[in-house]
């Protein structure tokens, strides 16, 4: 995605945002006509942005180079391991207060 350029991210962005806006909904629904079931919301898109807007305080190189130690990109689409940890960490902050 990062060799897709401006125009192609811009709107791979706002399918994010229409699809994070859907789910959103449905995950409302779902807990308002679920009531004996808990469901839980995480934004991946929130936790991508800070960290690709900041990464060296997360201590990545930077937010475009990948397949690198130090890289928070794998390649030029995923995530490296590096920053799936990172995600994985915040996801048990979402879960902290449940039986996960």
């Amino acid at each position: 995605m990062m060799a897709a350029g401006a125009a192609a991210q811009a709107q791979e962005a706002a399918v994010i945002k229409g699809y994070n806006a859907k789910l959103a909904q449905r995950v409302q629904w779902f807990r308002g006509n679920n009531t004996a079931v808990k469901a839980w919301l995480w934004d991946s898109h929130a936790v991508f942005t800070a960290i690709l807007n900041d990464p060296t305080t997360y201590d990545f190189v930077d937010n475009t180079s990948f397949g690198q130690p130090g890289d928070f990109w794998g390649n030029n689409y995923h995530p490296s391991s590096a920053a799936h940890e990172l995600l994985a960490q915040d996801i048990a902050q979402v879960l902290n207060s449940t039986i996960w």
